[in-house]
C-alpha cells in the first residue's frame, strides 16, 4: 500500500525525519539508504538567494499551482521522470510537450505506470517527480505541473542553440533544474540559460546540478573505456566482482580524476555565484562516497559499491540508489531554503525583497546576451495519446510529412517540415531500445547517395535588430540537428538548391567515443519563404559506414537580448 506522504516542504508543518521525505514514492520504498544529511550537505556547493524560495512558497501558500521545469540530457529524460497524468495537462500550458518523451512508447497513453523502470522513461519514481510528490503533498493543487525538457545525448548548447527552447516552456515558470555537465558543452550556454529564465516574469528558482563521471582521461577512446572504464562491468556485469570483466580494473574516483572533472565543473560554480542561483554536486557527494571506506563496510569492491549508484559512467541506476540520491539531494537544498525563511521568520527580520526587483548582473561572457527569433520544424506528436496501433500512427506521420492535407496534423504548434524529394531515406518513429521502443523521431538512411531535399523559411521580417548590427539584423541561419554515433555513422553534405543560396558543408556524423549524441551545424542562407536544402549521404566516411540521421531543422536570426 501506498503511504500517505508527510508534507515536508509546507512552511507551517514540522520537520521531516530523512526517513519520511518519499512514503508515497513506490520506488523508494524498502531501499536503505548509506547516506545520511550531512553527505547531502557536501553536495550543496550553493544554496541561492532566499528571495526566490519567498517567491516561490508565496505563491504555494496563496493557493495557486506552481509549473517546474528540467532541462539536460539523458539525466534529466531517463531520470527526472513525469507528474502530469495527462499529455493535454502541458498542450494547455501552450507549449508542445518533448517529443522524445510523450507519450508512452509501448501503449501510447502516458500514465503513471509500474516503479520497475522496465516499461519505460516517465516512472512515478524520477526525482523531479519525487519533488512534486513532496510539493503536492504540503501544498495541494491538481493543476501543479512538472515539464520535463530533457533531450538524450544532448548538451546545454544544443538544448539553448537547436532544441527550439521557446517552443517547449512557458512564458511564466516557477523552479528550473539545469543539469549542466553530462555531456560537455561550453559554460556560455548554460549561462545564456541562465539569463533568459531569470528575466523571465516568474523570477523563478534555478537549480544548476553538475552530474558525476567516475572515468575522465581524456586520451581514453571507445575500446578503452569498456576495459580501462569498467563499462562492461557496469552494464553488463553490475560491479559484481565474479564479472570477467570487473576484473583489473584501474582505481575510481582518484584525487586526479576529481581534480580533472572538477575544472569542468567550477564554471558553474562561477556562474551559481555571480547569477545567486543554486548549484548542487553531484561529484562532491559520489567522490566522498567511494573514498569513506563504505565499500569494505558494505562488503563491496569499488565497483560494486558504484554500481549502486551508476550504470556507467553517467547514467544513473534507476532501480537501485541513484535516482533516489538525486531526489534526496534536490529535496535537502529545498527543505534547507525552507528552514532558512523558517529562522528569518522566528527571529523577526523582515522577508527577503521581492525576486522580481533582483538585479540582472552583467554577463560573465559577453556572447550570453545574445539570443535569436527562431521558427522550427520538427515532430511534436500530440495526437498520439490513446492510439494503439503502430500502423496508424506511421501512416499519419508519413502524409503529414508528405504535406497531406486531410490528415490530422501530428506536428500542430510546429511546422511540419515540407519533405519534397526523399531517395533512401525514411523517416523513423520509433528506436527500439534493448527492452522497450523509444519515440526518437527523424530521417535516417544507411545508404550512400541517398537524397534528402526539404523546404524552410528563412524570412524574418519581423527580427530585432541585433546589438551593433550594421546591416538592420542578423544573418539568417539553418540549425541542423544530426546524430553522431560510433558504430557505422557516415558524412552527408548539405547545401542549398533552390531559391536561396548558402556555401555547401560536410557534416560528420562518426563519434570516435563510445556514446551517441546530438549535434548541431550552423548553415547561413539568403532569405526566401521556399529556401530548398538537400542532405547527400557521401561515399566516403571516416567510420566505413553510412548510417545518418536528421532529427530537426530550426531556421533562426539573432536579435538583442530581451529587456
Amino acid at each position: 500500500q501506498q503511504g500517505q506522504q508527510k508534507p515536508c516542504l509546507n512552511l507551517d508543518a514540522p520537520k521531516c525525519a530523512i526517513d519520511d521525505w518519499w512514503t508515497s514514492v513506490p520506488g523508494y520504498r524498502g531501499k536503505q539508504r548509506i547516506w545520511d544529511t550531512r553527505l547531502l550537505d557536501v553536495g550543496i556547493n550553493y544554496q541561492g538567494h532566499l528571495s526566490r524560495f519567498h517567491n516561490f512558497y508565496q505563491k504555494l501558500r496563496s493557493g495557486k499551482p506552481i509549473v517546474t521545469m528540467a532541462y539536460g540530457s539523458s539525466f534529466v529524460l531517463d531520470a527526472a521522470g513525469c507528474w502530469q497524468t495527462s499529455v493535454q495537462a502541458l498542450w494547455d500550458l501552450g507549449i508542445v510537450p518533448n517529443p522524445t518523451l510523450y507519450p508512452h512508447p509501448n501503449v501510447h497513453v502516458l500514465t503513471k505506470w509500474d516503479p520497475s523502470w522496465l516499461e519505460g522513461r516517465c516512472s512515478s519514481s524520477g526525482y523531479m517527480d519525487a519533488l512534486m510528490e513532496q510539493v503536492n503533498a504540503s501544498y495541494p493543487n491538481p493543476k501543479h505541473i512538472f515539464i520535463n525538457n530533457g533531450r538524450g545525448g544532448g548538451s546545454l548548447q544544443m538544448i539553448v542553440e537547436a532544441s527550439c527552447i521557446s517552443a517547449h516552456a512557458p512564458e511564466h515558470v516557477d523552479l528550473v533544474l539545469l543539469d549542466t555537465v553530462t555531456n560537455h558543452a561550453p559554460w556560455q550556454a548554460g549561462e545564456k540559460l541562465l539569463r533568459s529564465l531569470l528575466k523571465g516574469p516568474g523570477s523563478p528558482i534555478v537549480v544548476m546540478v553538475s552530474n558525476s563521471h567516475h572515468c575522465l582521461r581524456p586520451q581514453y577512446m571507445a575500446p578503452e573505456l569498456s576495459t580501462r572504464c569498467g563499462l562492461d562491468c557496469l552494464l553488463k556485469g553490475k560491479g559484481s566482482r565474479s564479472y570477467p570483466g570487473c576484473h583489473g580494473l584501474p582505481e575510481t574516483y582518484t584525487k586526479g580524476e576529481y581534480d580533472f572533472w572538477h575544472e569542468s565543473i567550477a564554471p558553474y560554480q562561477k556562474l551559481a555565484q555571480h547569477y545567486d542561483v543554486a548549484h548542487l554536486n553531484m561529484h562532491d557527494i559520489m567522490h566522498s562516497i567511494m573514498n569513506s571506506g563504505l565499500n569494505s563496510t558494505l562488503n563491496l569492491n569499488a565497483f560494486e559499491l558504484l554500481s549502486r549508484f551508476y550504470q556507467d559512467t553517467v547514467h544513473l541506476r534507476k532501480s537501485d540508489l541513484g535516482v533516489m540520491l538525486v531526489a534526496d539531494l534536490v529535496l535537502h537544498w529545498m527543505m534547507k531554503g525552507l528552514d532558512a525563511l523558517r529562522e528569518g521568520a522566528a527571529a523577526g527580520r523582515p522577508p527577503p525583497p521581492p525576486a522580481s526587483s533582483l538585479p540582472l548582473p552583467p554577463p560573465l561572457a559577453p556572447e550570453s546576451t545574445t539570443w535569436y527569433k527562431t521558427r522550427c520544424y520538427g515532430m511534436a506528436l500530440k495526437d498520439l495519446e490513446g492510439k494503439t496501433d503502430i500502423r496508424e500512427v506511421h501512416g499519419r506521420a508519413w502524409s503529414d510529412m508528405l504535406g497531406a492535407p486531410s490528415q490530422s496534423n501530428l506536428f500542430q504548434q510546429l511546422p511540419a517540415l515540407q519533405v519534397t524529394k526523399s531517395e533512401g531515406w525514411e523517416l523513423q518513429i520509433y528506436y527500439q531500445g534493448k527492452r522497450h521502443k523509444q519515440i526518437k523521431p527523424g530521417w535516417i538512411t544507411n545508404t550512400p547517395g541517398a537524397l534528402l531535399q526539404f523546404k524552410v523559411n528563412s524570412t524574418f521580417p519581423e527580427a530585432t535588430p541585433a546589438a551593433g548590427s550594421s546591416d538592420g539584423g542578423g544573418a539568417v541561419e539553418v540549425l541542423l540537428l544530426y546524430t553522431v554515433s560510433y558504430d557505422g555513422w557516415g558524412q552527408a553534405r548539405v547545401s542549398c538548391i533552390s531559391h536561396c543560396t548558402c556555401m555547401e558543408h560536410i557534416l560528420d556524423a562518426a563519434n570516435k567515443e563510445k556514446s551517441s549524441l546530438h549535434r548541431h551545424h550552423r548553415i547561413e542562407v539568403t532569405p526566401h519563404e521556399q529556401c530548398t536544402m538537400q542532405l547527400e549521404v557521401l561515399q566516403s566516411s571516416s567510420s566505413g559506414g553510412h548510417k545518418f540521421k536528421l532529427t530537426s531543422v530550426m531556421v533562426r536570426v539573432k536579435v538583442a537580448e530581451k529587456v
